[in-house]
């Protein structure tokens, strides 16, 4: 589909990057062009959140799932697990300020 439909306006570009605030490595050109956005390169910081996130929610579904079908033993571990995962998300976010995900 990316290759049978016409490019975005770049106007359109501009307007997501400001808003957005993507990775200036990947929006380079886009990047350049927005020279009134100070580019952000916090991608290793969002990649470990990303994956922790993913722990959190997984963990905490099958945790529940287990003490629900009588697992518990299995099912509180999953949880302590999910509850490591939410413990480092909200520790990486309280050292680099609630604004990088509030703007």
């Amino acid at each position: 589909a990316t290759w049978l439909t016409p490019p975005e306006p770049e106007e359109t570009l501009l307007a997501f990057y400001r808003r957005v605030r993507p990775s200036a490595s990947l929006w380079g050109p886009v990047a350049a062009r927005a020279a009134d956005v100070v580019p952000v390169r916090d991608g290793l910081r969002n990649l470990m959140d990303w994956a922790a996130g993913c722990v959190l929610v997984y963990a905490s579904l099958f945790g529940v799932g287990k003490i629900i079908f009588g697992e518990t033993g299995l099912g509180l571990g999953m949880l302590a697990v999910a509850a490591g995962a939410g413990w480092l998300i909200y520790r990486d976010l309280g050292r680099r300020g609630w604004a990088a995900v509030l703007e």
